[in-house]
């Protein structure tokens, strides 16, 4: 129940935008499955599409990635560690 209330935070957002899962895709230039991957937990947005996501759904950048974060169970902050490291 806990992992599929937080894999509806962004389509909560996308729908309080009044916005469909093929608007949020064409906006941001991805297919709709892949949008529909974010929703579900299939997959996790890349790095370089997070600030266009947070201002598409009106939501503060911050704000998106600590629950993404929480979401994913810290694999965005190790994904950055290792850019950092040089891998």
């Amino acid at each position: 129940m806990r992992m599929a209330r937080k894999a509806n935070r962004l389509r909560t957002w996308r729908r309080s935008q009044g916005l469909s899962t093929l608007d949020v895709a064409k906006r941001l230039g991805v297919s709709y499955q892949t949008v529909h991957r974010w929703e579900v937990s299939d997959h996790m947005p890349k790095d370089s599409r997070l600030a266009s996501i947070a201002m598409l759904l009106n939501v503060p950048l911050p704000r998106l990635v600590v629950e993404l974060e929480r979401h994913y169970s810290g694999r965005l902050a190790a994904r950055r560690a290792g850019q950092r490291g040089g891998g």
